[in-house]
């Protein structure tokens, strides 16, 4: 039989393991997110690309 600190042990990671998959599954879905978002940005960006660029101050 499992004394008390054996126990905490594979508690603790057990719960460590299912930490690392939460943040993984998050960060990839977040990834997903700010590729959209980015692609908008971008057409923004390219709109202003007809715009003449600044000059330096003399």
């Amino acid at each position: 039989m499992l004394d008390m600190s054996s126990m905490i042990d594979a508690s603790l990671a057990f719960g460590g393991a299912i930490a690392v998959v939460l943040i993984g599954i998050s960060m990839v879905s977040s990834e997903f997110t700010t590729v959209s978002t980015s692609s908008e940005g971008a057409e923004r960006q390219s709109d202003c690309t007809h715009d003449p660029p600044f000059q330096a101050a003399a």
